[in-house]
């Protein structure tokens, strides 16, 4: 329901919007923070080539340092990556 006040939709009616296989932030996250030097999340959100390659790098020493600083920098792109994987925007 649209709320005049604050010009939003209800979360309610909000997630209706939703497609049925919908990806959540929160499980993202999870993923990513127990197993994202393994690209887990990546899986998750329908990228499977660069979690293979998440995994390849984890092998190698040097490996470890670039997925560390990748592991990083994906904590802030995830939202965007459920929000175009639920809504495609």
């Amino acid at each position: 329901m649209y709320c005049a006040s604050t010009g939003m939709l209800n979360q309610k009616e909000n997630n209706m919007n939703a497609p049925y296989n919908s990806r959540d932030v929160g499980v993202a996250y999870l993923l990513a923070l127990l197993f994202g030097f393994f690209g887990a999340h990546r899986f998750y959100l329908g990228r499977p080539g660069t979690a293979v390659l998440m995994i390849i790098l984890t092998i190698t020493v040097y490996g470890m340092i670039i997925i560390a600083i990748w592991w990083l920098i994906d904590l802030f792109l995830i939202p965007g990556w459920v929000r175009e994987f639920n809504y495609g925007q």
